[in-house]
């Protein structure tokens, strides 16, 4: 005969954070007490807006239209970049109506 002996699993209550799936943050983040919002995309998360490839976010529009400390940061100091949806989309808007193009 087998000896049964029960395991004792702990489980710790945390809070439910929901996703939507247009965002690419928490729907809790809507509490910001008048600070701006921001959405933080990835590299793989930006060119798909962009309609770009991802080698050319890193290689073509990197460092040299998309500047890091304005555009982008490193989070932690770390490899990883995030990018910032409004401040991007802001500055292509701006130059595209200085051009004559892009007028919304």
């Amino acid at each position: 005969m087998q000896s049964q002996t029960s395991q004792s699993t702990i489980t710790a209550k945390r809070p439910v954070v929901a996703f939507n799936q247009s965002q690419s943050r928490p729907a809790s983040a809507g509490q910001n007490n008048g600070e701006p919002q921001y959405t933080y995309l990835t590299t793989h998360e930006l060119a798909a807006r962009l309609k770009y490839s991802v080698i050319a976010v890193r290689n073509e529009l990197k460092d040299s239209v998309l500047i890091e400390g304005v555009h982008y940061f490193r989070p932690f100091g770390g490899r990883k970049l995030l990018f910032i949806w409004e401040i991007i989309e802001a500055d292509m808007r701006k130059v595209g109506s200085q051009t004559g193009f892009g007028r919304f």
